[in-house]
């Protein structure tokens, strides 16, 4: 988008101008607002940590998880560009992020309270980190494959929409043109 103002700008005679449209209109809107939104979240859940672990420590080994995924979701996207097709940093890659976010908190929130019960008995720090991670590994694993295979049903959509040639995560929006899938949820997932 960037690209295209400046070679706009170029172009255009004077007293011209354009402006955005549909989605690309609505990304440059809410640009700036994106970032504020990520910050509040992750001071949001800071808070509701602390207030959950009554620490301040705990939280904080959470978002070391927290950071680690993040930064990795977006040396992702950056990468991409190199490799095949490239990932565009969009309103879906913010929300992927955002589930991201969620999920490692999730994951975090599973070793940290089963590592403090296990303090609790008396085991050392190191100890019950160490087994509270080998014990909750299995359903953390389990909850991403989850996630992701959740993900696969709608890549692999074969109805309305799929003919129409609309790229996987704008697929809602066209099923809800559509009147055949426009009944509700459950009817667009089964149709589609």
């Amino acid at each position: 988008m960037k690209f295209l103002s400046e070679a706009t700008a170029g172009l255009l005679p004077p007293g011209y101008a354009f402006a955005w449209d549909g989605e690309s209109r609505e990304f440059v809107e809410s640009a700036g607002d994106t970032y504020m939104l990520f910050g509040l979240g992750l001071l949001f859940t800071f808070l509701v940590l602390a207030a959950q672990f009554e620490s301040w420590i705990h939280p904080m080994t959470i978002f070391t998880g927290i950071i680690l995924a993040v930064s990795g979701g977006l040396i992702v996207l950056y990468s991409s560009q190199f490799f095949g097709k490239p990932l565009t940093d969009n309103i879906f890659s913010r929300f992927g992020l955002i589930m991201l976010i969620g999920m490692v908190a999730k994951n975090g929130i599973l070793v940290v309270e089963f590592a403090n019960q296990l303090q609790m008995q008396g085991r050392s720090a190191f100890d019950a980190a160490y087994e509270a991670s080998s014990v909750r590994f299995r359903p953390i694993i389990m909850t991403s494959i989850a996630t992701v295979l959740g993900r696969c049903r709608l890549r692999s959509c074969t109805g309305r929409v799929r003919k129409r040639g609309i790229r996987w995560g704008s697929w809602s929006s066209a099923a809800c043109r559509s009147r055949r899938c426009s009944r509700s949820l459950s009817s667009r997932l089964s149709t589609c």
